[in-house]
């Protein structure tokens, strides 16, 4: 029950931003916050209508047996460690990417901006990683 107020939570606010957009008069804006509404009605609709679909009482042992499975894979040493695995790897292949792509944005002459946001993106991660490594190691 929780959950399903949230989800009618999200589909309102996907309604309030569906009648703002209505009333914004550039274009450009109209369209972002029209867009933002119509992802949160739809994403909130399609959430609400799996709730639903699993909450009736012929899919209730289904339902069990999904939310067990997923429990098991969560705890599971196993999948843990893979799952920390491939986060280990995505950062390493975003580190090299980000810094790869801000490199080629400056041979091609890119706009200033551009190449600065994609250095700041390399530097911004690094940095997280260096900070979320220091705190885990505090703490295990």
């Amino acid at each position: 029950m929780k959950k399903e107020k949230w989800l009618w939570f999200d589909i309102i606010i996907g309604l309030v931003l569906l009648a703002v957009s209505f009333s914004v008069k550039d274009d450009y804006y109209m369209t972002l916050v029209l867009a933002m509404g119509v992802g949160l009605i739809s994403a909130g609709a399609v959430h609400l209508g799996r709730y639903y679909y699993w909450q009736q009482p012929k899919r209730k042992q289904e339902y069990e047996l999904k939310k067990e499975e997923a429990h098991i894979n969560a705890v599971d040493e196993r999948k843990v460690f893979l799952r920390a695995k491939a986060g280990q790897m995505a950062y390493q292949v975003m580190f090299f990417l980000l810094l790869g792509i801000s490199f080629l944005l400056a041979v091609f002459k890119a706009e200033a901006w551009i190449i600065a946001m994609m250095y700041g993106l390399w530097l911004f991660q690094w940095l997280l990683g260096v900070m979320i490594f220091r705190r885990l190691e505090k703490r295990l």
